[in-house]
């Protein structure tokens, strides 16, 4: 079953987005992590298409936004993991046969309290949506 939360907290503006655990060989990056709630051990990952630029203690539009975002429903870590792992800011820079198996990420995903599948080109990726659900 899946449960609507509420937001525990307002969004932090202010917030400074420090990514650590950056995993990148041969320009792809496999996770990227940001703590962003001293105060909680609640984690979410979060599934994207694809990286962008963010890394260790440089993050991005889309990390930054996402940690905002999470923070409001009292989430202390998150994980960004995505389904192609070419690190591109633009979706043309996507190489399709570096497709991500999940299952690699299998015991994050079960240790996670929150999962999201986040990306902002909804009539694009269906399968891919699809195949993260």
């Amino acid at each position: 079953m899946v449960e609507k939360l509420k937001p525990i907290y307002a969004v932090n503006t202010k917030m400074k987005i420090e990514p650590y655990e950056c995993k990148i060989v041969n320009n792809m990056r496999t996770i990227i992590k940001v703590k962003i709630n001293e105060d909680s051990d609640k984690k979410a990952v979060v599934i994207g298409i694809n990286p962008s630029v963010a890394c260790e203690g440089k993050s991005d539009t889309t990390l930054t936004k996402i940690s905002k975002y999470l923070f409001q429903f009292g989430i202390g870590e998150l994980a960004m993991i995505n389904l192609y792992e070419t690190i591109s800011t633009k979706q043309e820079g996507i190489d399709f046969e570096q497709e991500c198996h999940l299952e690699k990420h299998e015991q994050l995903l079960k240790d996670a309290d929150m999962i999201v599948v986040a990306w902002g080109i909804e009539d694009r990726y269906l399968s891919a949506k699809e195949y993260a659900f």
